[in-house]
C-alpha cells in the first residue's frame, strides 16, 4: 500500500469575509477550511482506501478535484473529525449524500461512514448536526474527557501498515459541554499518522495554552510528545501571526510565535502552516496576508531563529507522500 495526504483546504473558519477587500479576501484561488485526505493506493495505482480528516466549507469541491478520488476511483472509508466546530464538519451531509448517490449509480450498497471523534464532540454533533450525524455517520466515539496531551486509543482502521493515534488538544472555544456551554469539557484531538516508512503529525485546532508540548507534566503527556516528535511533516494551527489574546483570556487559536517553541520541541523535518487567517491580527502584520505572504514571512523568521527543518504553506490539491 502506498499512502499520501492531499491538502483539501488550509483556511480558518472564514476564508473570505463579506465586505472585506483585503488581499486574502480578493485572491482568485479557491479556498476551503482546513482538511486533508489520507489516501491509499495499490501497486497498480488504484485507490483502495480514503480517510477524510475534517469536512468544513469547500472540502467537497476539493474532493471532486482530486484525481485520486475522481470517478471510479472515488471512495470514502472513514471520516475523522478533530472537533465539532462547523468549519470542520459542516459538509458532512453534503459529502455523504454525494457518496450515497454515487453508490446508487454504481449499483453498490451505501453504508453509513465510520466517523471518529471524541465524546465531547459527538455530543455536539448530535445536537448541532443531528440529521447528517444520524443519517450518514456510523459514530466511532473515543470516550472520556481527558485534558490536553493524552494519546488516545488508535482509530480502529483496518488498513495495512497504517496507524492513526489521536492526541488530545486544548481549543478553548470548542472544549465546552453541549448541555451547558459554561462548563469546560474537552472535545478536540489532533492525529499522529504512521505508515511503514513515514510519520505525519496533524495539530489543529489548538489554542495557545497547549504547554504540554514544551513542558510535559505527566507520563501521558511525555508519551504524546515522544509520539509526535521527529515527524516527516508537522501540520500546525497558525491562525494568526502575533495575536494571542490576553493572559486571562487566550485566543481560541495558536499564533505563529506561540507555535515556534512547539515546533522546536517536536523537531519535524518539515512544518506546514494551516488554519491560516487574515483578519484576527487586525490592522497589523498578518492582516490580509495571502498564502504567499505567510510563507515568505515565516521562512524569514525560520532562518533568523534557526528553527528545525523547513517551513512552508501548502496548496490545495498538493499531495504529500507518506
Amino acid at each position: 500500500m502506498h499512502y499520501s495526504l492531499t491538502i483539501n483546504g488550509l483556511d480558518n473558519a472564514f476564508p473570505r469575509e463579506f465586505g472585506c477587500d483585503c488581499p486574502r479576501c480578493i485572491r482568485p484561488e479557491r479556498a476551503a477550511n482546513t482538511s486533508m485526505s489520507l489516501i491509499g493506493t495499490d501497486d497498480d495505482g488504484r485507490t483502495v482506501f480514503h480517510a477524510l480528516i475534517d469536512c468544513g466549507h469547500g472540502v467537497s469541491d476539493s474532493l471532486a478535484a482530486n484525481p485520486l478520488l475522481r470517478g471510479e476511483r472515488a471512495r470514502l472509508d472513514w471520516i475523522l473529525l478533530t472537533h465539532w466546530h462547523a468549519d470542520h464538519c459542516i459538509e458532512l451531509g453534503r459529502i455523504c449524500v454525494g457518496w450515497m448517490r454515487t453508490c446508487i449509480r454504481r449499483g453498490q450498497p451505501f453504508t453509513r461512514v465510520p466517523t471518529w471523534c471524541r465524546e465531547g464532540s459527538a455530543r455536539w454533533m448530535t445536537q448541532e448536526h443531528s440529521n447528517a450525524w444520524r443519517t450518514f455517520a456510523d459514530p466511532v466515539i473515543a470516550p472520556g474527557f481527558d485534558g490536553a496531551g493524552v494519546p488516545l486509543e488508535p482509530v480502529p482502521i483496518d488498513a495495512p501498515d497504517l496507524r492513526i493515534t489521536p492526541i488530545t488538544l486544548h481549543h478553548n472555544t470548542a472544549d465546552i459541554a453541549a448541555d451547558d456551554p459554561a462548563r469546560h469539557q474537552p472535545a478536540c484531538a489532533g492525529f499522529v499518522i504512521q505508515t511503514a516508512t513515514h510519520k505525519a503529525v496533524l495539530l489543529w485546532d489548538m489554542d495557545n495554552t497547549n504547554a504540554w508540548i514544551t513542558d510535559p507534566q505527566t507520563d501521558a503527556q511525555a508519551t504524546a510528545v515522544a509520539l509526535a516528535r521527529d515527524a516527516d511533516v508537522l501540520c500546525v494551527d497558525c491562525n494568526t501571526w502575533r495575536f494571542a489574546g490576553a493572559p486571562d483570556r487566550p485566543a481560541s487559536h495558536a499564533c505563529f510565535y506561540t507555535q515556534l517553541p512547539n515546533v522546536r520541541a517536536l523537531a519535524s523535518r518539515e512544518t506546514l502552516l494551516v488554519h491560516l487567517s487574515g483578519h484576527e491580527d487586525e490592522r497589523d502584520d498578518g492582516f490580509g496576508w495571502t498564502d504567499e505572504a505567510w510563507q515568505t514571512r515565516a521562512q524569514l523568521e525560520w532562518t533568523r531563529l534557526a528553527m528545525p527543518g523547513r517551513v512552508r504553506v501548502p496548496k490545495i490539491g498538493e499531495l504529500i507522500l507518506l
